[in-house]
């Protein structure tokens, strides 16, 4: 799954869960595997009976819970009810909520503490890193929790801007909570993903003040634990739909995802729309994010334009079971003819070696290749917007009412165009046409936006980390505040 080969994961999880019927953990994997191929019925049914023999356990939890929050169909309300219910479990099986918080002197540094699974090169590292100052700060202290046996530059790049650094690998959750709570941590800030075992239960049985999700789902407040949610401006108005009693959002201006800039600037401004004469518009090949639903969105967009295309970029990871659906979406709104496949092959070998922030970019050729990308939503890329920006593609969104569906508005909004974020399909439709229909404005669009794209606040991860400290340092002031 970590991988992206969800196929490959569904034979070897079908196997286990037919081998060992009673673990419920590989019931929960399964659901996500069967999700991130797009067979979200299947999914949903075996999350909800994960859910429903869960017995408290929070890494089965994560699991389903993940898998539930990446179908197209399911609302807030429904899954904010099976977190209520999950935690009122949790809750059950865990007293530790009866230890009682350690006194902190009020002259105190005020102790900020992270806790990951994924302090190396993941796919959570580009923006995190930058959170932790080149040398451990003087005017507040930082600890930090690492659960991973993992170490690389990025790790020794963390440590350096750490005051305390523990590895609590082999440490239980109710050991590692006492522990936080003796350390006297006034903020205890979650950083763990999901392909790695998490302790994520630490945040329901730890005494500190304030637990912050940042992204451990895609929805951080449905987390046990968790009191504060991470967010910023654009996020924030999906976050606080999200929120359950008591939870509370701690918002920095500009973008949570700002990012240090790539390497590599782009070697061409020219719009292809000029060469071809016919639009090109552009898109990953992922499930779930290409569902039936935005699939036929696109397909008004494509009939709107006269003779334009549609160019999906494939990674090598997407079976050809993952291909068939998606060329299945399309033949069944009759677009399937405008339809193209740009897979990762030998002429593409080159420029996708480079393995900066963990993962492979995709191939400097696709970006020459598209006049427009469309994010896709309810679920919005994420790494691939920076690299279309960056590439002066221009690259429209539909901002939703979760985090999930909010993450490509907060992203376009830090690249300053603002403009390019629509609330509905009819304003999704009416951007993409509008880009397409008007060559020269296409192309001045893609030459404004390499000229300005290297200063904009989505690559100002300087600025965006002093902010999010800051943020933070001011929770944790609050909480010493006499009542």
């Amino acid at each position: 799954l970590a991988t992206g080969r969800s196929m490959q994961a569904i034979g070897a999880l079908q196997s286990l869960v037919h081998l060992e019927p009673d673990n419920i953990l590989a019931f929960a994997f399964l659901a996500r595997a069967l999700v991130m191929s797009g067979r979200e019925i299947e999914g949903a049914a075996i999350a909800n009976l994960a859910i429903e023999r869960v017995a408290g356990d929070t890494e089965i939890y994560l699991q389903a819970m993940l898998a539930l929050q990446h179908l197209s169909f399911i609302d807030a309300a429904s899954l904010k009810e099976i977190a209520v219910r999950f935690f009122i479990e949790f809750d059950a099986e865990n007293s530790m909520k009866e230890v009682q918080s350690v006194a902190v002197a009020p002259d105190r540094p005020y102790h900020i503490g992270f806790l990951s699974n994924g302090f190396h090169r993941s796919n959570i590292a580009e923006f995190v890193t930058p959170w932790f100052e080149l040398s451990p700060p003087s005017t507040y202290e930082v600890s930090g929790y690492q659960m991973s046996t993992i170490s690389d530059g990025v790790t020794s790049q963390i440590m350096q801007g750490c005051n305390n650094w523990q590895k609590v690998v082999d440490v239980d959750p109710w050991t590692l909570a006492l522990s936080i709570g003796r350390d006297e941590i006034d903020v205890l800030v979650d950083l763990s993903h999901p392909d790695m075992e998490t302790k994520s239960s630490t945040l329901g049985l730890v005494s500190c003040p304030a637990c912050v999700g940042v992204c451990a789902l895609p929805e951080p407040s449905l987390m046990p634990g968790v009191t504060h949610v991470l967010s910023d401006e654009v996020l924030a108005e999906a976050d606080r739909n999200m929120l359950l009693d008591g939870q509370e959002l701690i918002v920095v201006t500009g973008t949570l995802f700002a990012r240090p800039p790539f390497s590599n600037p782009p070697k061409s401004d020219l719009a292809p729309i000029t060469d071809n004469g016919y639009a090109t518009f552009g898109a990953i090949a992922k499930l779930p994010h290409i569902s039936p639903e935005w699939t036929a969105t696109v397909a008004k967009i494509l009939r709107n334009v006269e003779n334009s295309k549609l160019l999906l970029f494939v990674h090598e990871t997407l079976s050809q079971q993952d291909r068939h659906k998606i060329r299945e979406y399309f033949l069944n709104c009759g677009i399937v003819n405008q339809l193209f496949f740009a897979d990762q092959d030998g002429t593409a070998e080159e420029a996708t070696v480079n393995t900066e922030g963990g993962r492979r970019q995709i191939p400097e050729l696709f970006w020459q290749s598209i006049d427009v990308l469309l994010d896709t939503s309810p679920i919005n890329y994420h790494r691939e917007l920076f690299e279309a920006l960056w590439n002066g593609v221009p690259t429209i969104t539909k901002q939703g009412n979760r985090r999930i569906s909010s993450v490509g508005a907060s992203i376009i909004a830090a690249a300053n165009r603002p403009r390019w974020i629509s609330r509905n399909d009819m304003q999704f439709i009416e951007l993409a046409s509008s880009f397409a229909l008007d060559a020269d404005n296409l192309q001045n669009e893609r030459i404004e936006l390499i000229k300005s794209i290297g200063d904009a606040p989505l690559f100002d991860f300087k600025s965006s980390s002093s902010r999010i400290r800051n943020a933070l340092q001011k929770v944790a002031a609050q909480n010493r505040m006499p009542a």
